[in-house]
């Protein structure tokens, strides 16, 4: 056992002290006791028993606090797990459906804002890439090892303004694919690097209206490059809010004037995950939309070795217990 603030150990020194005082206290207790005429305090044990007793639980405190206070911790030789690093990009769908608000107070404001999280705590990821797509797709942000460089965009980034009827998940797809192959251009002459592994997450509400989806993921599969799908709505939907240029609020309408409703379409996103290696998560909440990312996390988790070395086990909580529990039991003694 070690302590970090061993000076405090010093205040042992005034047990001797405090002992003299509790034996007073003892011996003048019972003198009183015998004056009086009483042996015992309405209990079935002898008073002078308790007495002595509880000025030794209350020695017992006293060397627990000081204990306490010295920040008294453990050393232990621990194997801590090395896992393999990854690459992971983003898919992130801006189309107008994504302004509906079933997943409040948007579905793209929702997927941003956990997205911004995630990069900020993530430590097994060592590159994010980002990829929006509507009708078609953008490359936002190759491969970084700069989280600030995707927040960047992140913050900026607004659904589409355009009056649109479609979305290319395909498009996003082979944009995906195309950051990784950059990636993998730029590290050839790096063994490690070439090692790491890379994962796609899409994230939308699963309108696909392209014609390029099935192409994408053929590729995707020849590549060996796993596609993770994160549906992001409910099943129930909502209609779809849009803002011109003008700031003008109105809805997504069809050709009669009748507010469009948009839904959560699984069909597509099951399918890119279930040919591509991956999995599909429904989100309808930011809680469900972290729960899917942590378990993409855990599902592409490998171990690749174990680190041995010390680890520390601060332990001062145990000496407060007892010196707790051991002043409960003097009072229990005295009254």
């Amino acid at each position: 056992m070690y302590f970090d603030q061993a000076a405090y150990l010093w205040l042992l020194v005034l047990l001797p002290l405090l002992w003299f005082f509790l034996h007073r206290h003892v011996v003048t207790g019972q003198l009183i006791r015998r004056v009086w005429g009483g042996s015992c305090d309405g209990s079935h044990l002898p008073s002078g028993w308790r007495d002595r007793s509880a000025a030794v639980l209350v020695m017992v405190g006293y060397v627990c606090l000081v204990a306490a206070l010295s920040g008294p911790y453990l050393e232990e030789i621990t194997e801590n797990p090395q896992y393999q690093k990854k690459n992971l990009v983003f898919l992130l769908d801006v189309s107008p459906s994504m302004n509906t608000q079933d997943v409040w107070p948007s579905r793209l404001d929702r997927a941003k804002e956990v997205i911004r999280e995630f990069i900020r705590g993530e430590t097994e990821i060592v590159r994010f890439g980002l990829v929006s797509f509507s009708e078609s797709s953008v490359i936002l942000s190759y491969l970084t090892s700069d989280p600030e460089n995707l927040l960047f965009y992140l913050e900026f980034l607004r659904p589409d303004r355009r009056i649109i009827y479609g979305t290319d998940i395909g498009a996003a797809v082979a944009s995906g694919l195309q950051v990784l192959e950059k990636h993998q251009q730029s590290t050839r002459a790096n063994p490690l690097s070439a090692q790491e592994k890379s994962v796609l997450v899409l994230l939308s509400d699963g309108e696909d209206h392209g014609e390029s989806l099935e192409t994408a993921m053929q590729e995707a599969r020849d590549r060996g490059v796993v596609v993770y799908t994160i549906g992001v709505g409910t099943s129930e939907g909502g209609v779809i809010p849009l803002v011109d240029e003008n700031g003008i609020r109105g809805y997504l309408e069809d050709g009669t004037g009748r507010r469009l409703v948009s839904n959560l379409t699984v069909e597509t996103l099951e399918q890119i995950a279930q040919q591509t290696g991956g999995a599909f998560f429904q989100a309808a909440s930011k809680r469900e939309l972290e729960l899917a990312l942590e378990a993409i996390l855990v599902a592409e988790r490998e171990v690749t070795g174990y680190q041995i070395g010390p680890s520390r086990r601060d332990i001062f909580h145990y000496f407060v217990g007892l010196a707790f529990i051991s002043q409960i039991v003097v009072m229990t003694l005295r009254f």
